[in-house]
């Protein structure tokens, strides 16, 4: 394929003294409020690398700050320049291909579990305590707009809002987070090692919306869940995240559910699927599990 980089990414390149024989666009963000891209690089040296561009530089300067806090499992930053970091390409077979085994579930709550163990970063000792209160009002206030769309039944909205105040823990354990801990974002490489190739949306958050989002996105079974929990736990995972699951797992439903439908995504069914079924498990006194 031709070299065609937007002078950014070819600027980052060349600052890390890299030059690209091949290159192709993954994703790109058409957003220009939010000009997110990501390239795959061939070097002239034969080996590959992401270009990926962030929305701003200092976003770009946190991410490059927190990986560097993350063990060698996650993809490491290779250089910056500006609002773009060149990361590691790591080749590798999916985990989004087929269920994986329990040594490799288990293997991958470890790492979300050292992740949200991270002590401290840029200084800042860790974990916090936060309050839940805005990703409360975040959820009750999308749920309002999805039974106004029409999208959610007033009934619906109304359980999952019982699900919010009934099980809100008030505050809430608070450190590194991934926000996209799921199979698709996970390879064994060429070693037989499970890594992480893709972790844009790393920050500082609350540990429980992380540990639901991972619920949410990684389509594992009961038992594959009860596996990923259980070491989760016993690696030192946030035992407040566990135990306050179900609110995390409304508030996950309700973002990604405002995020699909503002954005006219095609997979807002997934998420409103999944909120009226807490909404039905609510109503028939269970609960999420």
């Amino acid at each position: 394929m031709p070299v065609d980089l937007p002078a950014d990414i070819a600027d980052a390149l060349a600052h890390a003294g890299l030059r690209a024989a091949s290159a192709e666009v993954l994703t790109l963000t058409p957003d220009p409020a939010m000009p997110r891209a990501l390239y795959r690089v061939r070097l002239d040296c034969g080996r590959a690398v992401k270009a990926r561009r962030f929305e701003s530089e200092g976003e770009a300067a946190r991410q490059q700050a927190l990986r560097a806090v993350l063990p060698s499992a996650f993809a490491a930053v290779v250089a910056r320049s500006g609002a773009v970091l060149i990361e590691e390409w790591i080749d590798g077979r999916s985990l989004a291909d087929g269920a994986p085994g329990e040594a490799t579930v288990r293997g991958a709550a470890r790492l979300l579990a050292v992740m949200h163990a991270t002590p401290e970063l840029d200084g800042l000792p860790l974990p916090l305590s936060s309050s839940t209160a805005r990703w409360r009002a975040l959820s009750e206030a999308t749920l309002d707009e999805l039974a106004a769309s029409g999208a959610l039944d007033c009934a619906g909205a109304a359980a999952v809002r019982a699900v919010l105040a009934s099980d809100d823990p008030g505050a809430a354990e608070s450190g590194v987070v991934h926000l996209d801990f799921c199979g698709e974002n996970m390879v064994i490489d060429g070693e037989g090692r499970l890594r992480l190739i893709d972790n844009e949306w790393a920050r500082v958050d609350a540990f429980g919306h992380d540990l639901a989002r991972t619920r949410y996105r990684w389509a594992l079974d009961d038992e594959a869940w009860a596996w990923f929990r259980d070491a989760y736990l016993a690696a030192g995972g946030s035992s407040d995240a566990v135990a306050h699951q179900r609110f995390w797992f409304a508030v996950a439903l309700c973002v990604s559910a405002l995020f699909r439908a503002r954005s006219s995504h095609s997979g807002v069914s997934r998420p409103l699927d999944r909120l009226r079924q807490l909404a039905l498990e609510t109503h028939a006194g269970g609960g999420h599990r």
